[in-house]
């Protein structure tokens, strides 16, 4: 991984992306977005001659991936818990509240509307009902394209099933490592 693994470790120790343990810093991520495009314009950049290591850039690139998926999901789910109580804090009807918070989203995340409604429902279902799930997407056992497929099989499940369901599919090492074999 070469001088790509050198950044990031001094990016994080530099505080640049992660401020403490549970925050995470925008400006952070900016920077480490630009790392990742710049990098991404060598891709052999500290690698001398092409070589087997850049096959654990690719996975390490997947679990960050993984991880930035599910953090996305966390803050959606936040935001929309944010934004639904001060609607109800400003007197909104019933009615009204929540009403546009799925569109934001969808505009953050420079998406269409009707994704962005989509997501929304993914991701509060991985954080409500499909933990497991959620983790093994954090922890890079599954993409984010698994995570839907598996997210949308399962809604035509009552509650209760779907959290035995992620459970049986998710809940533990056993269980994500065959996660992370199946096919998409």
């Amino acid at each position: 991984l070469g001088s790509l693994e050198h950044t990031f470790d001094t990016v994080v120790t530099m505080g640049m992306v992660i401020e403490d343990a549970t925050r995470v810093s925008a400006e952070g991520l900016s920077r480490l977005t630009g790392l990742l495009a710049t990098y991404a314009t060598d891709p052999r950049a500290g690698h001398g001659e092409p070589g087997p290591d850049l096959i654990d850039l690719v996975t390490g690139l997947e679990a960050l991936r993984g991880a930035a998926s599910a953090a996305l999901a966390r803050a959606a789910v936040a935001f929309d818990a944010w934004q639904r109580q001060e609607h109800r804090d400003q007197g909104l009807s019933t009615r009204q509240v929540g009403v546009g918070v799925a569109e934001h989203l969808a505009l953050a995340r420079g998406v269409s509307p009707a994704q962005g409604i989509r997501d929304l429902g993914r991701s509060r279902v991985l954080c409500t009902l499909m933990p497991h799930t959620l983790a093994a997407l954090a922890a890079g056992c599954i993409s984010e394209l698994k995570a839907h497929r598996i997210t949308d099989i399962t809604a035509v499940l009552a509650d209760e099933d779907r959290i035995l369901a992620d459970l049986r599919l998710a809940g533990g090492p056993e269980a994500q490592a065959r996660l992370r074999g199946m096919a998409t």
